[in-house]
């Protein structure tokens, strides 16, 4: 929402002064209409975050269908009754998502072909002090004395303790272990399904690279919860068939961390295949074209001049499923194996047993591993002069 307002056009805004209208009819009849996508945008992620929570509704005592699912799940072990709330909660998901398209399906929010932003105004006095209160009071309440308390308990158990127990440090290396093996399986299948639909991209007039993307980003749509209780039954089904034909008595993928990376390659597919597809929308076809003229095979293409001009989008989408998989605490809960925990499960049992100075060391880890992605946006959307 904040970079749809910086690059709206100053002669909208400006023709709607030049007309009469008043500055609040100005944010009201042409600002807000025009950011109305990324607001709705904004909306949707909110909403899905919220619903996908289950650590901070639980604590608080409150009984969302988030947590109605674990509970059913994992006390009374009752699978049918835990997909049945999960499928309501994936019907309530679509009908919001199916309204908000609906809403706005005819109208456009097209601007000029050449942009110039406004130019940002300083100010003064009360205005100023207004401004920072509403800016800073958010940052205030939920980042800065969340911290600092996580902060001054670390400290106090490190001085009480000594050192981190071996227990949280296998945490953290579960943590890794996942989150790697996560991000790195999820960003090649988001090149993959990228560069798929570029390549077909003249032969079925977008449709199919479309309709990909749109798959893919229904894992990020669907609430953690919900996901994995849509894996249990086929995992569990290819347990058993691998049982028999290895004659493996174990469970092959629920009994190791392989269905927790699967559940995150398809919960978060939807942010690599996004921006690596934005990344290769910026790339000249010529250069492509030029390459295979030259002989080289699609994949050498790909290889060769695709890869090095995506390094940033790769960089940065490996990034996020990275941090998102380090705190992804729903779907880690419900197919994670016996004694594994993430940093996320281990802050979630220790809040659960009100001992808060044991999970702040993991609370403080994940808040710092989320503090990476946020500043980088953040360095990239701020424009230039600004710095």
């Amino acid at each position: 929402t904040r970079a749809m307002f910086m690059t709206q056009a100053a002669s909208l805004l400006e023709a709607a002064r030049t007309l009469g209208a008043s500055r609040s009819q100005v944010i009201r009849e042409v600002a807000l209409p025009l950011a109305r996508p990324a607001i709705a945008v904004g909306m949707s992620l909110a909403l899905l975050e919220t619903l996908n929570d289950i650590g901070a509704s639980e604590f608080l005592g409150v009984q969302t269908l988030t947590v109605s699912i674990y509970t059913t799940w994992a006390t009374r072990s009752d699978l049918g009754a835990a997909a049945q709330i999960a499928l309501a909660m994936l019907a309530l998901v679509l009908g919001l998502i199916l309204l908000e398209r609906h809403g706005r399906r005819r109208q456009r929010f097209a601007s000029t072909q050449r942009m110039r932003p406004m130019q940002p105004r300083r100010l003064r006095g009360l205005p100023a002090a207004g401004a920072l209160v509403l800016g800073g009071l958010p940052v205030l309440l939920g980042f800065v004395l969340p911290t600092a308390y996580l902060v001054s308990e670390t400290v106090k158990r490190l001085n009480l303790v000594g050192g981190i127990s071996s227990a949280l440090f296998q945490a953290l290396g579960n943590t890794l272990l996942v989150a790697a093996s996560a991000t790195v399986l999820t960003v090649a299948c988001g090149l993959m399904l990228a560069w798929a639909g570029r390549s077909l991209r003249e032969s079925t007039r977008r449709l199919l690279p479309r309709a990909c993307v749109r798959i893919a980003s229904l894992g990020y749509a669907v609430p953690g919860t919900v996901l994995a209780i849509g894996l249990l039954t086929p995992l569990l089904w290819v347990d058993r068939v691998l049982g028999q034909i290895l004659q493996h008595s174990g469970l092959l993928l629920m009994g190791s961390s392989a269905a927790l990376v699967l559940a995150y390659a398809i919960r978060f597919l939807a942010i690599p295949a996004g921006g690596i597809e934005a990344g290769l929308t910026r790339i000249p076809p010529s250069l492509e074209q030029a390459s295979r003229l030259l002989g080289e095979s699609a994949g050498r293409t790909l290889w060769r001049v695709h890869l090095p001009l995506l390094k940033p989008a790769l960089a940065a989408s490996a990034l996020l499923v990275f941090v998102d998989t380090m705190k992804e605490l729903p779907a880690t809960l419900l197919l994670r194996p016996l004694n594994f925990d993430t940093l996320a499960t281990w802050l979630y049992a220790e809040a659960a047993r009100g001992t808060y100075e044991e999970g702040a060391v993991a609370a403080l880890a994940i808040v710092l591993a989320g503090l990476l992605p946020v500043v980088l946006l953040a360095r990239t959307q701020m424009p230039q002069g600004h710095h």
